[in-house]
């Protein structure tokens, strides 16, 4: 009888202590994402780069591919980091001059994002690398080939644009960078950016 009572005593002091415990959330599953996760997102754009001085070259044009680790955290403040490939292409003719040039930056890069609303992001991004540059002229009067030029060397980005959450995995981007390519110390470029982004 001494040890039925002490059993239920016991069996009641514990259940006193659980119910007094703060309740804890269940740890999430494996493989299971949380706000704070940074989750991969590939991304493609067409760029079209306004060339300054336009006197010596051309307007730039193509797609570029991103691949983003990007922070999910439900904040104000989200941040990016990305390895970005672009290839660019241009070409005109003045006074007779062909002239066709190729640009192929790689760049690292980080955004960070300001949240708006719920769907729509302010972003400020910033990108480095190196970009390969190629330029051909040709006199067209006298059909010659003229010698071409091509380097590679130092190239930097910095814009802002916005960002539109179309669903869970689609976003729409739409920016502004002004780019500097050091093969040539003058070539400036107003690169204007239309994209669609997938998180999976």
């Amino acid at each position: 009888m001494k040890k039925l009572l002490l059993s239920a005593g016991f069996l009641a002091a514990i259940s006193m202590t659980a119910s007094a415990a703060p309740y804890v959330l269940p740890t999430p599953q494996t493989g299971a994402l949380t706000p704070y996760d940074w989750q991969p997102t590939y991304q493609v754009e067409f760029l079209y780069g306004i060339a300054a001085p336009s006197s010596t070259y051309s307007d730039l044009y193509g797609p570029r591919i991103s691949f983003n680790l990007y922070s999910n955290q439900e904040a104000t403040f989200r941040h990016e980091w990305s390895i970005d490939v672009a290839a660019l292409w241009g070409d005109e003719t003045k006074n007779g001059i062909k002239r066709e040039e190729f640009m192929l930056p790689i760049t690292l890069g980080y955004a960070l994002n300001i949240a708006l609303t719920d769907d729509i992001l302010l972003y400020i991004d910033g990108k480095a690398g190196v970009a390969i540059g190629d330029m051909k002229w040709k006199d067209l009067d006298n059909d010659e080939d003229l010698p071409k030029y091509s380097s590679t060397d130092f190239t930097f980005l910095v814009g802002a644009g916005v960002k539109v959450i179309a669903s869970d995995a689609i976003q729409v981007k739409v920016g502004y960078e002004y780019q500097r390519a050091y093969f040539d110390k003058t070539l400036g470029l107003h690169v204007i950016s239309v994209g669609v982004g997938v998180t999976f």
